[in-house]
């Protein structure tokens, strides 16, 4: 093989990652919320791989327009993932709709707060049947929010980042 066939064979051109749009679906839209922190941990472990994300907060979609808009972003988008508590084994209502009027054929990740332990929730598989969605990659659980400690939180953000880094 001649060096030229050997160096164009070698190269490949390099396709960005498509973004990922990041559905923080907590209806409280205040930052110091627990969703707020994971949805901003795993946009840093995108990023920091090279990919590209953008966290939308469904908390603040007040106007009927900004509500469309935000519908048409994800169902034009390639991927997204979902943060949100776990409102009586299902998502909050307010993100069930957006799904439901989205349609996304996609989930990359579903990262779920609640209240009680998670060990019930780990062991079944990924849950598509949370939206109306045809596939939900990964699913992480995140049990007893409420009373776990600042550095079991801190564990968690890093494990959300590092699940962001294996993202792109």
């Amino acid at each position: 093989m001649r060096l030229l066939d050997i160096a164009l064979a070698s190269f490949s051109p390099r396709v960005a990652p498509a973004p990922v749009l990041i559905v923080n679906g907590h209806p409280d839209p205040r930052p110091e919320r627990f969703c707020a922190a994971l949805a901003q941990a795993y946009r840093d472990g995108i990023q920091a791989s090279g990919g590209q994300a953008d966290i939308l907060t469904l908390g603040t979609l007040k106007d009927e327009s900004v509500w469309a808009d935000a519908a048409d972003r994800l169902r034009d988008g390639a991927e997204f993932a979902a943060v949100f508590p776990l409102w009586l084994d299902k998502p909050p209502p307010l993100l069930a709709g957006f799904i439901a009027e989205a349609a996304p054929q996609f989930c990359s990740d579903v990262i779920v707060t609640m209240a009680m332990p998670a060990f019930a929730h780990r062991a079944r598989p990924a849950r598509p049947d949370f939206f109306a969605i045809d596939k939900v990659q990964r699913a992480t659980f995140i049990g007893s929010v409420e009373t776990i400690s600042p550095a079991q939180r801190q564990n968690w953000l890093a494990k959300i980042e590092r699940l962001g880094r294996s993202h792109a």
